[in-house]
């Protein structure tokens, strides 16, 4: 690569090469008697002479220290990118094992903590892996429980009213908006997380729930379990009472219209029948799904679009029609 000149330097050599050779031509030629000659052998000798000498030095000199500051900012900017680089590295670390402690024994920080400081991380990131590895860990935060319904505690008239459940409640209502938070912030980035999408629009709809239904809602957990004999690991994402009839709450999230014959819907639900269970299914989707009318009634199986509280009421008549249905009969 060829090193670009440095146009002070070649103007200063130029007007000094000239003023030189003019000089040493016309003493040559004998024409130093004449005004040009007289001129310039009384500048060479004038203080201008070394004024100008002066100036082309200082001129050289300013040009190799700025090339010497511009290398050492270069080296610094580099070693500060390096030291923030180290720093992002070592806070995602300490945050990944408080997060999702490796020792059983210490306690992981609240879940709307943990989301909050990876939503940190995240836009800190300098990096396309940096912000896949705070994806990670929402990933496998994610995964796991993250409210109290999550954790298989269970719910009561009692329970529901008491201010150790209201501050719960509070909690589950700060974990929502800080997976907002994520969600809208890490959009289109590496560090977004489709299962952080996806455990957001859950709780959202688990929220619902409970407000539309009240506490006769049993979420995904052991007490699901226990309602859905003979289903052991069957895990729902939410069982309902429904005028004293369950059913069970199956929870999709996609970014695109669906038909039954998809095989996210049809395994869900073949999934249902195949463990021999009758209650009922609702599918509440983000998206619409086309169910044709014999599948619905010979399934037992009813759909709804749920996109947020706008559609509460169109979740609730959902859940009185999925309530109505003929239990699922094993056909030979």
């Amino acid at each position: 690569m060829r090193k670009r000149l440095s146009w002070p330097i070649v103007i200063a050599v130029t007007v000094c090469a000239g003023l030189l050779g003019a000089y040493v031509a016309l003493t040559v030629a004998g024409l130093h008697q004449s005004g040009v000659g007289l001129w310039l052998r009384d500048f060479a000798k004038s203080p201008g002479a070394a004024a100008l000498a002066a100036l082309v030095a200082a001129t050289i000199a300013f040009r190799g220290i700025s090339r010497q500051v511009a290398v050492s900012q270069g080296n610094l900017a580099l070693e500060q990118d390096r030291e923030q680089d180290r720093s992002w590295w070592q806070s995602f670390e300490w945050a990944a094992s408080r997060c999702i402690p490796l020792d059983e024994e210490h306690r992981p920080l609240p879940a709307d903590v943990s989301i909050n400081i990876l939503n940190a991380l995240q836009l800190t990131t300098s990096t396309n892996v940096q912000g896949s590895a705070c994806a990670g860990i929402l990933d496998v935060l994610s995964s796991g429980p993250l409210t109290r319904e999550d954790a298989g505690a269970p719910t009561s008239e009692s329970e529901s009213s008491t201010p150790n459940s209201e501050a719960m409640r509070a909690q589950e209502e700060r974990t929502v908006q800080a997976l907002l938070s994520y969600v809208e912030s890490s959009a289109g980035t590496a560090a977004a997380s489709s299962m952080a999408e996806f455990r957001l629009y859950e709780l959202r709809l688990l929220i619902s729930l409970h407000e539309l239904v009240g506490p006769t809602v049993a979420f995904s957990s052991h007490i699901a379990r226990q309602k859905l004999k003979g289903a052991s690991r069957f895990r729902p994402d939410a069982v309902m009472t429904v005028e004293d009839r369950d059913v069970i709450v199956e929870i999709k999230h996609t970014s695109r219209p669906l038909k039954f014959a998809d095989r996210m819907i049809s395994r869900s639900v073949e999934s249902i029948r195949g463990k021999g269970l009758t209650d009922p299914v609702l599918l509440v989707t983000s998206e619409e799904v086309e169910i044709p009318d014999s599948v619905r009634l010979t399934l037992a199986v009813e759909t709804v679009r749920w996109r947020g509280p706008m559609d509460d009421e169109a979740l609730k008549d959902a859940l009185e029609r999925a309530s109505k249905l003929s239990p699922w009969r094993h056909s030979d």
